[in-house]
C-alpha cells in the first residue's frame, strides 16, 4: 500500500514473525524507515498506534494468496474489503494521536480488534472448515450491540439531519466518512457469503452498524471542532448559459 495517510509514505511486508504468520512490517513515515517493531518500542505511549501496526501486518498477511490457500476468490475479496477499513483508520487514529485529543480513541482500537475477529470469521469458511475452527471464528453479536450503543450517545448530541449532507467538516471528520465508505464496500462484498451460508450473519450486521458509528462519528467529530458541514444542494441546469 502506497499513500500520505497521516504521514505514512510506504508500508511493505517484510518477512514471518516467527511462531505466526504475522509479517513484520517496514513503514515510511515522511520518507524515512521504521520498522512496525521499532514504532513499538519508540512509542510506548499510545497503544492505539501499536494495534495500527499489527493491523497492518495482519492486512499484508490476509491479502497475500499465498497465505489464503484454503479460501475462495471471492472470500479473498471479502477479507481485502474488511482489511481496508483498518487501513483506512490507520489515518484517522495517527491525526487523532497528533492533534486532537478526542475521547473515542479506546472505540477506535476496538474496532480494529472487531476487525480482526470479522477477518478469522470470513477467513474460516462453514463449506470446508473444520468444526473445531468454526467454533473459534463465530462473530458474536456483542460488538454490534456495543456500536449501537455508541450511535445513540453521539446521536443525542447531535442536531437532527434535515438534508443530505457532503462527506466534508475538516480533516478527521473527512478521514470518518472515507472509512464509512469503504465500509459498506466491504458490507456488499460480505453479503453473498452470508446468503450463501458460508460466514455467520453477524458479520454483515456488524459492518453494517460500523457505518452508521462511522457516519455518526464524522458528524460528531465536526461538531465539536466547530468545522461546518457542507449540505448537498441539486445542480439547478437552469443557471448555465
Amino acid at each position: 500500500m502506497s499513500g500520505s495517510l497521516a504521514g505514512v509514505t510506504e508500508v511493505r511486508p517484510s518477512r514471518a514473525s516467527p511462531g505466526g504468520c504475522l509479517p513484520s512490517m517496514n513503514l515510511e513515515v515522511q520518507g524515512q524507515p521504521v520498522s512496525s517493531t521499532r514504532l513499538r518500542a519508540a512509542d510506548p505511549l499510545h497503544p492505539s498506534r501499536l494495534l495500527v501496526c499489527h493491523l497492518l501486518s495482519l492486512a499484508v498477511c490476509l491479502t497475500l494468496p499465498s497465505l489464503l490457500p484454503h479460501c475462495a476468490h471471492d472470500l479473498e475479496g471479502g477479507l481485502g474489503e474488511v482489511i481496508r477499513i483498518g487501513q483506512a483508520l490507520l489515518g484517522f487514529v495517527m491525526e487523532l494521536i497528533a492533534e486532537k485529543g478526542h475521547p473515542f480513541v479506546e472505540e477506535l482500537q476496538k474496532i480494529q480488534c472487531s476487525l480482526q475477529d470479522v477477518g478469522s470469521a470470513l477467513a474460516t469458511p462453514r463449506s470446508s472448515a473444520r468444526e473445531a475452527h468454526l467454533k473459534h471464528a463465530t462473530f458474536e453479536a456483542g460488538p454490534i450491540l456495543e456500536l449501537e450503543q455508541w450511535i445513540d450517545k453521539y446521536s443525542r448530541q447531535l442536531p437532527p439531519l434535515t438534508a443530505f449532507i457532503l462527506p466534508s467538516g475538516g480533516k478527521s471528520s473527512s478521514a470518518l466518512h472515507f472509512c464509512r465508505a469503504v465500509c459498506r464496500r466491504a458490507e456488499r462484498r460480505v453479503v453473498p457469503l452470508v446468503q450463501t451460508g458460508e460466514t455467520d450473519a453477524n458479520v454483515v450486521k456488524f459492518l453494517n452498524r460500523l457505518s452508521d458509528y462511522l457516519f455518526t462519528l464524522a458528524r460528531y467529530t465536526a461538531m465539536k471542532e466547530g468545522n461546518p458541514e457542507k449540505i448537498y444542494k441539486k445542480n439547478d441546469l437552469s443557471d448555465r448559459t
